[in-house]
C-alpha cells in the first residue's frame, strides 16, 4: 500500500533554482523569444518528472494543441528533488534545463502517525532524504511524530534506527518505492496521494492508500524556471499553460487536486479520496 503524503500539483510563478539570488543573469544569447512569436520549433528540456509521470503525457498532448512548435523534452533523471537541485547547481550556467519540477514540503496540524510503519516483519521502502523529497517528508514526519524538532532531530533518528531491520530498499526517488510496492517486494512505501490515486484507479495498480489518522506532512509538486534556462520564454509559456482552465480541469478529472480555486473536483473522483485527505 502507498502511504499518502498529501501532494498538490501547483504551477508556481517563475522561481529561481540557483543557489544564490545575487548571481549574474543568464547571457543574452541564451534567451529566446516567446514561441508564439518565432514560429520556429523550440525544444524545452525539463527535469524532475519522468516522461510517464501521472498526467504528464496528457498535459503535453493538450499543450501541443496550443503551442505545436514547442517540444517539452525530458532530460536525464538522476533521482528525486534533491538530486534535481544538485544537478542544477553543478551545471550552473551550462545547464540545458529550462523547466524544473520539485516537491516542496511542510508539516501542518498534528504530527503524522508513524507507528504503522514500525510493525515487526513489515518490509518497507525508505527513500534517501538527500535525493528524494518523499524521503525527506518521511524524515520530517519521523522527527515531529516522536517529539523532536528540526533543531532537535535526534528522536526521529532514533525511530529510524528502529526501522532499519524492516527497510528492504533505499531508493533515490519515490517512483522506485511505488514500483516496489506494486511488485510485492515491500508492504509499505511513502508516496504522494494523488500519484497513488492515479495509479490505483486509472492504472489498476495493486495498491491501497493509507492516511495516518492524526495528520501527515503536506507536499506540493511545483514547477519553476531554471535561473539559466536556455529557453526561458518557452518555459514560461508552459508554466502559464499549467494554470489554464483546461490544464487544471484535466488534472482535477484525473485525481490531481487543482491549484486554481475556480476548478471543481468531479464528485466521482472526490468520493475516492482517502478519508482526511
Amino acid at each position: 500500500m502507498g502511504l499518502a503524503t498529501g501532494s498538490l500539483l501547483q504551477a508556481c510563478a517563475s522561481a529561481s533554482t540557483g543557489s544564490s539570488p545575487t548571481a549574474q543573469p543568464e547571457p543574452a544569447a541564451a534567451r529566446t523569444s516567446a514561441p508564439a512569436q518565432t514560429g520556429q520549433t523550440v525544444e524545452v528540456v525539463q527535469t524532475g518528472l519522468t516522461a510517464d509521470y501521472p498526467n504528464f503525457p496528457e498535459l503535453l498532448q493538450l499543450y501541443a494543441k496550443q503551442a505545436p512548435n514547442v517540444k517539452i523534452i525530458t532530460g536525464p533523471q538522476q533521482g528525486g528533488s534533491g538530486s534535481t537541485l544538485a544537478q542544477l547547481k553543478t551545471e550552473g550556467s551550462n545547464t540545458q534545463v529550462s523547466l524544473v519540477f520539485l516537491v516542496r514540503t511542510s508539516c501542518r496540524g498534528h504530527p503524522p502517525a508513524m507507528r504503522s510503519c514500525c510493525i515487526p516483519s513489515t518490509k518497507i521502502s525508505y527513500d534517501d532524504p538527500t535525493t528524494s523529497a518523499s524521503g525527506l517528508i518521511f524524515l520530517v514526519g519521523a522527527i515531529k511524530a516522536n517529539g523532536g524538532t528540526i533543531d532537535n532531530p535526534e528522536p526521529g533518528f532514533a525511530y529510524l534506527e528502529q526501522l532499519k531491520p524492516q527497510v528492504a530498499t533505499y531508493n533515490t526517488g519515490g517512483a522506485q518505492a511505488l514500483a516496489n510496492v506494486q511488485k510485492g517486494e515491500v508492504a509499505l512505501a511513502i508516496h504522494y496521494s494523488e500519484a497513488n490515486m492515479y495509479n490505483k484507479y486509472l492504472q489498476n495498480a495493486p495498491i491501497d492508500i493509507v492516511v495516518p489518522t492524526d495528520g501527515m506532512p503536506l507536499s506540493a509538486l511545483s514547477v519553476a524556471i531554471s535561473k539559466y534556462a536556455p529557453q526561458s520564454d518557452a518555459a514560461a509559456d508552459f508554466v502559464n499553460f499549467l494554470l489554464t482552465t483546461d490544464a487544471q480541469q484535466l488534472l482535477a478529472q484525473r485525481y490531481f487536486r487543482p491549484a486554481r480555486t475556480d476548478i471543481s473536483v468531479p464528485a466521482d473522483v472526490r468520493s475516492k479520496y482517502p478519508q482526511k485527505l
